[in-house]
C-alpha cells in the first residue's frame, strides 16, 4: 500500500473503551432484551427480571461510589445506596444465610425513606435467626420484636442483644446493638452517644468472614 493509499487510515479516530457507565448500562440493557425475546406476560416478566437481576453481574456501584462522593452530590448518593438496597433486596441467589442477611440492604432502604421493606422483608411471625453471622443474627431479632412488638419475642431478643453488647464482639457491631437497646429505651442521649461511637470505630473492624 503506497503511503497516498494508507493516508486516511492516519486520520481515523481509534474506538474509544467504554465507561464504567455505558457497561452497567449495556448489561441492564441485555438483560431486558433477553425477556422482551420471550413475550411473556407482564406476570411472568417481572419474575424473569427478577430473576435475571438477581443473578447478574450488574451490581458494581464503586466507580459510582467514587463520583458521588468526589462530586459532594448527597442526592445522586442517596439514589445510589437506594438503588443498591433495592437491588440486593430481591429475591434470588442465597448467601447460605437466613433471613438475617438482609438485614443490612433493608436498613439502607430504610434510610433513604423506603419504610416499607423492613416489614416487608421480615414479616410477622418470622422465626428468631439461627444461621448466620452472629451480628446480624442479634440484631435481626431485636428489631423484628420491636417492629412487631412481640412480646413473646423481646424479652430473649433483649437478652441476647445486652449479651452481645457485654461481649468481646468487634467494638462498631457492639455499639450498633447498643444503640438500638436505647432506641428501644427511646433514650435519644445514649442513642447519639453510640452513633458516635460506631462511626468512630467502623474502620477498625474487619469484614465478617
Amino acid at each position: 500500500m503506497s503511503f497516498l493509499e494508507g493516508l486516511p487510515n492516519i486520520f481515523k479516530t481509534k474506538k474509544l473503551p467504554k465507561s464504567d457507565e455505558e457497561l452497567l448500562l449495556d448489561e441492564y440493557a441485555s438483560i431486558y432484551d433477553q425477556i422482551k425475546e420471550k413475550n411473556l406476560n407482564e406476570y411472568d416478566f417481572l419474575c424473569e427480571l427478577i430473576r435475571l437481576l438477581s443473578f447478574s453481574r450488574a451490581r458494581r456501584y464503586d466507580f459510582c461510589l467514587e463520583k458521588c462522593l468526589a462530586d459532594g452530590d448527597a442526592e445522586a448518593l442517596n439514589d445510589l445506596i437506594f438503588q443498591y438496597a433495592k437491588l440486593n433486596l430481591l429475591p434470588g441467589c442465597s448467601g447460605g444465610y437466613d433471613q438475617c442477611e438482609k438485614l443490612i440492604p433493608a436498613f439502607f432502604a430504610i434510610a433513604c425513606g423506603d419504610t416499607d421493606s423492613m416489614a416487608r422483608i421480615f414479616p410477622k411471625g418470622l422465626p428468631p435467626s439461627k444461621n448466620g453471622y452472629k451480628f446480624l443474627c442479634v440484631m435481626h431479632d431485636l428489631l423484628t420484636a420491636m417492629l412487631w412488638q412481640d412480646e413473646n419475642l423481646l424479652a430473649p431478643a433483649l437478652e441476647k442483644a445486652r449479651n452481645f453488647a457485654e461481649s468481646k464482639k468487634p467494638a462498631n457491631e457492639r455499639e450498633a446493638i447498643k444503640f438500638v437497646l436505647a432506641l428501644h429505651k427511646k433514650d435519644v442521649a445514649a442513642m447519639s452517644g453510640h452513633l458516635q461511637k460506631f462511626c468512630s470505630t467502623f474502620d477498625r473492624t474487619d469484614a465478617p468472614k
